[in-house]
């Protein structure tokens, strides 16, 4: 799946459940997690994607849902500006540094709509600052 078709796709996810994000990736997905708020999937990757993973609103869910495609390696971020460059920009957040982890470069995510939904492109800052993921988070129900 390239990353056009990703976003395209996802802007129009509804309940994000299995069934409709098995449908969107044209693929089954394997239950990882029951926890309560939330159910978790994973799937092999494909196209420009290593690998997907969903949590998936469950019965006392206070969140509309979160599909995360990975990056095999990271991604130069000037190679999403094509597909990003339609989406209207939110915010950037920069990430804490892990507690006792050795030093590495500072993480964080840049926010664009993406339909009813959020988009936050995970990001390291390197040189260049490259995308590590794509996250869309669901709107609230």
């Amino acid at each position: 799946m390239k990353v056009a078709n990703y976003l395209t796709a996802a802007a129009g996810l509804e309940d994000f459940s299995q069934a409709e994000v098995e449908a969107m990736l044209g693929q089954r997905l394997t239950r990882t997690r029951d926890a309560g708020a939330w159910i978790g999937f994973s799937a092999p990757g494909a196209g420009d994607f290593a690998g997907f993973e969903l949590r998936s609103p469950g019965p006392t869910a206070r969140f509309g849902g979160l599909l995360i495609g990975a990056f095999p390696a990271p991604l130069p971020l000037d190679a999403l500006a094509p597909a990003l460059a339609a989406r209207p920009f939110l915010r950037q957040e920069m990430n804490p540094p892990p507690m006792g982890a050795a030093v590495q470069a500072p993480t964080g995510g840049r926010w664009y709509r993406l339909g009813a939904h959020e988009l936050a492109v995970s990001f390291r800052l390197t040189e260049p600052v490259t995308a590590t993921a794509l996250a869309v988070h669901g709107a609230y129900p």
